[in-house]
């Protein structure tokens, strides 16, 4: 009850102020109070209800719904079957065009058509899971509720989409975000656009948020080109507890995280990213978490700002790895391509092709601050640091 009542505030206490050095006493007292209550939360309780989910994100099954529905008599219709439970609605939908606007959904399964998934995340903390299949056609992914499109709130949410160019679009804790829960977006085709505000795009508090792009085992063709578009501790964040990745197969992608807050350090015209590939804690409350961003083909653009791309902070581990072997470009500020402070551990790993770097201060590529660890490595090419 006290986790339904104020995680919110407690959410929007930890955007303001990530590292938590300027916190007044009666915020830091509710952001322990915060970790107490996610911390006694069961769960491995829950690491059992999203191991039963994750046997429908196997291909296999997929594939026999997908057999299934093209059998129906009614797979060209809008609604195919829809039944109301005690813990959502589940529906199967067919293959017309269509706009989905479902605030209390358990389970849904789309044939095909270029829809619109206006799709809110049931209530938090309740125990409520969620899960979305689309398998064809080029849709429009939105929500407004925190813990929507494969994220939770002390559940499990599911998002997989199997083709077509979408676009994603809500503000905070989305797109392969765990609070206490499990989180999932499986995107296995096309060019897509995915844009949030802050906690999202593979984002773990206490569990585990993961965006894959690219089917599960299979190495795509490389002809892909997706965006990534957030603001603040966003593609592949682990805070306490968590565990947040984002992992992209190929293609020529642009990674966006900046502009949420203004920076720590008072320079004009930048802001903290806490963003791509980044573990972090809150000194003198919580070690920090497992955060990971890896793209394994293209070329592609890192565009970040301060704490931004492969990072480490109080206790944290984090990592950006790069494993295409063509030529990338970095945008950061203080605090980018490989770094740690406050016993943190990073790594960078650029595996080859002339890539570019460019940082707004000189504390970049590879420093290590108190009691940290770092790694920077780029392995081959004709390389610039500015």
């Amino acid at each position: 009850r006290w986790l339904q009542e104020n995680w919110l505030e407690s959410i929007e206490v930890l955007r303001a102020q990530p590292h938590t050095s300027g916190l007044r006493r009666n915020e830091r007292r509710l952001l322990r109070r915060f970790y107490e209550r996610l911390d006694s939360a069961d769960r491995a309780s829950l690491l059992c209800e999203s191991r039963r989910w994750m046997q429908f994100t196997s291909k296999r099954w997929r594939d026999t719904l997908r057999s299934l529905l093209e059998q129906s008599p009614r797979r060209d219709a809008a609604i195919i079957l829809s039944r109301q439970t005690d813990y959502g609605e589940i529906r199967f939908a067919g293959s017309q065009s269509q706009n989905h606007q479902l605030a209390n959904l358990l389970f849904l399964a789309d044939f095909a058509g270029d829809d619109i998934h206006g799709i809110e995340a049931q209530a938090p903390f309740t125990g409520r899971p969620q899960y979305i299949l689309d398998f064809a056609g080029n849709d429009v992914f939105e929500a407004t509720r925190p813990g929507s499109l494969g994220s939770s709130l002390g559940s499990v949410g599911i998002l997989i989409d199997q083709g077509g160019d979408e676009h994603y679009d809500m503000p905070v804790l989305g797109l392969g975000a765990g609070v206490a829960g499990f989180g999932l977006v499986l995107d296995s085709a096309g060019r897509d656009d995915y844009r949030s505000v802050a906690m999202s795009q593979g984002f773990g508090l206490f569990g585990m948020g993961l965006l894959l792009d690219g089917d599960l085992g299979l190495r795509m063709s490389g002809m892909n080109e997706d965006r990534y578009s957030s603001r603040l501790l966003s593609q592949g964040v682990g805070m306490a507890d968590g565990i947040g990745l984002l992992m992209d197969e190929g293609g020529r992608d642009r990674y966006i995280a900046k502009g949420e807050i203004p920076t720590n350090y008072g320079t004009p015209g930048l802001s903290d990213a806490w963003s791509q590939g980044v573990g972090v804690g809150q000194r003198g409350l919580a070690a920090g978490g497992i955060g990971l961003l890896i793209d394994r083909h293209g070329s592609d653009r890192y565009d970040g700002s301060s704490f931004s791309q492969g990072g480490g902070y109080y206790f944290g581990f984090g990592g950006l790895w790069d494993l295409g072997r063509v030529g990338d470009e970095y945008l950061g500020a203080r605090y980018s391509f490989g770094w740690a402070a406050h016993a943190g551990v990073a790594h960078f790993h650029e595996a080859g092709g002339s890539d570019r770097y460019r940082s707004r201060q000189i504390v970049a590529a590879g420093p290590a601050w108190d009691h940290s660890v770092v790694f920077f490595e780029d392995l081959k090419g004709n390389d610039r640091f500015e």
